[in-house]
């Protein structure tokens, strides 16, 4: 082997490392962050909610000339509990409770987005 050729090796020896730590830091090394869901009616922001509260609960109903939707926040997590669009796969999407989940109606041009402002 020559010279060139262990250091591209050695390169990308070290650019996997560095990888495989970011990917453990990100998943694993928790931020005091201040969660909070955005939900989005036609792009547009309707409404902003903390998600830091574990024992905050409220029920959002977005209503708009699509249809509505029942918005769902308990325990830190998000979802929807109903709407009236036909495929029903927002309602059938779960629980989401992570920064940068979403949930989705897109008949109705819903977006609810689980963001937060970190700091270590």
């Amino acid at each position: 082997m020559k010279k060139i050729d262990i250091f591209i090796i050695g390169i990308v020896i070290f650019l996997a490392a560095m990888f495989g730590v970011y990917s453990y830091y990100r998943t694993h090394v928790k931020y005091s962050e201040k969660k909070y869901a955005q939900i989005y009616v036609d792009n547009k922001i309707y409404k902003t909610v903390q998600l830091n509260d574990k024992n905050y609960k409220q029920t959002i109903e977005v209503k708009n000339e699509y249809g509505y939707n029942i918005v769902k926040i308990e325990n830190g997590t998000v979802r929807i509990i109903d709407a009236d669009c036909a495929d029903k796969m927002c309602v059938k999407s779960g629980t989401i409770s992570e920064v940068e989940q979403s949930l989705v109606c897109m008949p109705h041009k819903l977006i609810v987005i689980i963001k937060s402002d970190v700091s270590k």
